[in-house]
């Protein structure tokens, strides 16, 4: 709770919400603790920061991209979604979802590194191969009539970019609501 009341937002979101995903911290354990700091200074920020937590969020990315969204007054999506063919067979999980037929990556170069290094390589041929998949999965989950945004860090940390990204989703959100999604998606 110190944390939510005092660092930025943004990283206090990300901290909140690993502690979720660890399952050290419950969501009722961490809505008493809020509670707590009624009064306090930051107290106000510990309140959003306590509502807008989740533990499905993998990354400070996306925990970053959930604070911005919420502060440029976008949709809350749906994290961590299985995305499945129209025959039912499964492509892949996506970082977010919103229900329009928006799908939402929040990448950064350290990500697709990190896949390699798990995968016992470092080599430029390692990093490529993992980035070719990322575009045969994001084909084939377009393919479906799903759209796909992606962004970065300092889309959601730049406020100039937070509204240029923000404005983009919106008008995204208007283009995929007027597709044909024929896939399923699979909440956590």
């Amino acid at each position: 709770m110190d944390c939510a009341r005092t660092l930025t937002p943004q990283d206090a979101l990300a901290i909140a919400d690993a502690a979720l995903a660890s399952g050290h911290v419950t969501p009722a354990a961490l809505a008493r603790a809020v509670a707590r700091a009624k009064g306090w200074p930051g107290a106000p920020q510990a309140r959003r920061v306590g509502a807008l937590a989740d533990g499905r969020r993998e990354s400070p990315l996306e925990s970053w991209s959930a604070w911005t969204f919420d502060e440029q007054g976008l949709p809350s999506p749906q994290w961590q979604v299985e995305v499945a063919d129209a025959a039912g067979l499964p492509i892949g999980r996506g970082d977010c979802w919103w229900h329009e037929g928006l799908l939402g990556e929040a990448d950064g170069r350290a990500k697709y590194r990190m896949r390699a290094l798990e995968r016992g390589s470092a080599s430029v041929e390692g990093y490529e191969a993992i980035l070719h998949e990322e575009r045969t999965r994001e084909m084939r989950m377009r393919r479906t009539g799903l759209l796909v945004v992606r962004w970065e860090a300092r889309d959601v940390l730049v406020p100039v970019r937070a509204v240029a990204l923000a404005g983009y989703i919106t008008e995204q959100l208007s283009v995929a609501a007027a597709l044909r999604f024929e896939g399923s998606i699979r909440l956590p």
